[in-house]
Parts: C-alpha cells; sequence; structure tokens
C-alpha cells in the first residue's frame, strides 16, 4: 500500500555494496493485531469498504508494475513524510522496477481511522525481489526483503479517497549475496532523534569460523536524487565483531537512513600451500532514522517526545551510547 516509501530503501540500496534478516528487520511481527481495527465508522460500512477497495486496487497495480494505475491513487499535490512530490515518486517507482523487475508487495492493513472526508491507515508494508549477480564480486543472484509500518493519510473525493501524505514509523531493508543469506546479523540504531543531535549505529556480527569480514556504517539523508553512502571499512573477526559509529543527525531536519555493509571472505591454502583469500558473500542492511526538527523552545519540547527507540533498547539521552 505505501509502497513507495519500501521504493526509497530499495533504490538507496543501490548506491551501495550489495547484499538471515537482521533481528529489527522482524520487529513488530509477534504483536501485529490479527484483525483490522476500524474506529469513526462500522465495519462494514460503505467508506471502509471503499478505502479497502482501493488498498487492493493499489496493491495489484504495483504487482503488475503498472505505473498509472499506481500512481492514479495518489494527490496530484502528494508530499510524502520524508518531502518527496508525485514526480519523484514516480522516478523510484520506475527506478525500482527496472532494476527489480520481479520485486512483489504485500500489505496488512493494521487500523482505519475515518473523520468525515478524511481518513488514516496504518499497515505493515514488505517487498521481496531477486537481485542480479555482482559481475568479478559474486556470481550468484542476491535477495532483498524490505520492511516497513507506518500511516497513510486520505481524503476523499466524490466516491474515491486519494492519498495526500504519509508517516513511516520505522522502515529497513536488506540485499544478501551468498553465504550471508545465513550469517546473524543486528544493525541498531535509533528509531527517532533530534535534529542536530548525536547518537549511535551499532553493528554486530556473529562470524561463521573460519570467515573474515570487512564492514562499514555510514549515514545519510533521506533525499532524492541520493547520493550513496562513503565507506569506510574496517575488518571484522570472530573476536572482534562489533563495529560502532556515532553520528550527527542533520540540522536540516531530513530523515536519515544508516546503511551496514559486511563482506564475508574466507582464508584458505592452494595446492602449494599459498594463502587464498574467496569472497563467499555480501550482507547489506538500510535503516531509518527519523528526525526530530527543534524549535526555538526545544527545551519545552523536548520532554514531550519520547526518548526511546521503538523496540526500547536505546536510551536517546545517553549521548555516550
Amino acid at each position: 500500500m505505501r509502497k513507495f516509501l519500501l521504493l526509497v530503501l530499495c533504490v538507496l540500496l543501490l548506491q551501495v555494496m550489495p547484499g538471515t534478516q537482521p533481528a529489527d528487520a522482524a520487529k513488530g511481527k509477534a504483536d501485529v493485531e490479527s484483525t483490522l481495527r476500524v474506529i469513526g465508522s462500522e465495519d462494514d460500512s460503505r467508506e471502509v469498504s471503499s478505502i479497502l477497495a482501493m488498498i487492493d486496487d493499489l496493491m495489484q497495480a504495483s504487482n503488475a508494475h503498472d505505473l498509472e494505475g499506481v500512481l492514479k491513487h495518489y494527490s496530484p499535490e502528494f508530499i510524502s513524510g520524508d518531502n518527496l512530490n508525485l514526480t519523484e515518486i514516480r522516478k523510484l517507482i520506475e527506478e525500482t522496477w527496472t532494476v527489480y523487475p520481479d520485486i512483489r508487495y504485500d500489505t496488512q492493513t493494521l487500523e482505519i481511522r475515518v473523520n468525515g472526508d478524511w481518513a488514516t491507515v496504518e499497515s505493515i508494508d514488505t517487498a521481496t525481489a531477486t537481485v542480479n549477480s555482482k559481475e568479478g564480486i559474486i556470481t550468484t543472484p542476491g535477495a532483498l526483503k524490505s520492511r516497513s509500518r507506518g500511516m497513510i493519510y486520505l481524503r476523499r473525493i466524490g466516491k474515491t479517497w486519494e492519498i495526500t501524505s504519509d508517516y513511516t514509523l520505522y522502515e529497513n531493508a536488506t540485499i544478501l549475496y551468498g553465504d550471508a543469506q545465513d550469517l546473524k546479523f543486528d544493525l541498531s540504531a535509533p528509531d527517532q532523534v533530534f535534529a542536530s543531535e548525536p547518537y549511535t549505529a551499532r553493528l554486530n556480527v556473529d562470524m561463521p569460523p573460519g570467515m573474515v569480514a570487512i564492514a562499514s556504517i555510514s549515514k545519510d539523508p533521506l533525499v532524492y536524487p541520493q547520493r550513496g553512502p562513503e565507506d569506510k571499512f574496517r575488518s571484522m573477526s570472530s573476536r572482534d565483531n562489533n563495529l560502532e559509529r556515532v553520528f550527527e543527525a542533520n540540522g536540516n531536519n531530513h530523515n536519515e537512513i544508516v546503511t551496514a555493509t559486511i563482506g564475508l571472505t574466507q582464508i584458505g591454502q592452494d595446492s602449494e600451500d599459498r594463502p587464498t583469500v574467496r569472497f563467499k558473500g555480501i550482507a547489506t542492511v538500510v535503516k531509518r532514522v527519523n528526525v526530530v526538527p527543534r524549535t526555538a523552545t526545544g527545551s519545552e519540547e523536548e520532554g514531550k517526545v519520547v526518548r526511546y527507540s521503538a523496540s526500547g533498547h536505546i536510551d536517546l539521552r545517553k549521548k555516550s551510547q
């Protein structure tokens, strides 16, 4: 349903080295409501039926890669929560379908709230695709997985509904190649920070025996077009299996993406006992960090903003984390 949100991260993954999902990629699976909740209307009302029909049509158009069928559901004045307009969304969709021709989307509608001619729909959205091999790097295709949770805002126009904006609660995506598809790793970063506030991103990898890896963590504002992260790789091993970086959120109130890339290598010997290095897999994971604008009365507003990540694992008040 909010397919373009997933497309943002899918396209951003094209800018970095390609790559079991990290732990937070499955966040929310256990506690997702199994039935649809409706507020402000009856479950079987005409409003709810028309909204569900719109969502179903949007899903079918997305999986048929019918661009006009997707965009007809958006307001011409649409602006996303990441400040992307409809022209930029069109370009993102076209780029994504070119690079991922078999990409498939799925959605689970959790809640519909109706208020007259306005409505809000909350959902979990996922995407999967096959990723082409990288010549000279890895010969087997990779797998893309993306997951997000958020809301779209609707306005009724006559008998139909159009999407006017959105808000994303969390979002992440992975690309995995080769042995990285069985790699256990976790990228942690806060779901929310204040503009210009420092925060920490940490990558933990359960390194398989006999493997050595290089890894990097970078961050960039979530804008289009994306320039791609500047990777600074460090070596990792079973004894030194984590990487941590401290960033400062941008002061322009752009949401950000944190990107971690892991390259797996295996060290061995050839028939003449000379050391060999074989490239075995690549993993790339991208995680959204929502940036909260500061105001002139920031000290008064600070207490009103959630100070923990959605998982509750990261206390943003501790600057040294």
